[in-house]
């Protein structure tokens, strides 16, 4: 339910700061993916309800969270008008909007929405989207460790 922690089920204050998971359409040159009506926020959380696993913001270009446990699709970077479902940290809006405020210029968690939901990547109807971010969130550190160890020229590549 949008508007209350997913892991706890406390009600935001307008202006907390918390992390929401969204699914959307990623257009570039744009920082955040557009929403999806309706569904679109599969979850929210306080800060302090995540998973345990570190968040390693992405700069653009992105790429899924999936990419080093075996991205479902052709390439790991996600393209322009490509479904993808995303997390970012930001403040809690006022009453009728539902992206948060101040999010910065980074992606905390995004992945291909194919590999989201992909059986071959651990997805099942049964699993809750909290045990889901822990999962992606997982690989994300993997992927993350990847593509720093494989930058051809030492430079860090988000």
């Amino acid at each position: 339910m949008v508007g209350c922690c997913t892991r706890d089920g406390i009600i935001f204050h307008e202006r907390e700061t918390i992390f929401q998971l969204s699914k959307g359409t990623y257009y570039s040159p744009f920082i955040t993916p557009t929403l999806w009506s309706g569904d679109a926020v599969l979850g929210e959380w306080h800060l302090g309800c995540l998973p345990n696993c570190p968040l390693h913001p992405q700069l653009k270009p992105y790429h899924c969270c999936f990419g080093a446990a075996g991205c479902v699709l052709d390439s790991p970077e996600i393209g322009h008008g490509e479904a993808v479902v995303y997390g970012v940290i930001g403040n809690r809006p006022s009453v009728g909007y539902m992206r948060p405020e101040h999010r910065g210029y980074s992606l905390h968690i995004v992945a291909h929405y194919g590999c989201w939901y992909s059986r071959d990547l651990g997805w099942s109807r049964a699993q809750s989207v909290h045990s889901r971010l822990l999962v992606a969130l997982k690989a994300e550190d993997g992927s993350y460790a990847s593509r720093h160890r494989n930058a051809p020229d030492g430079r860090k590549h988000f």
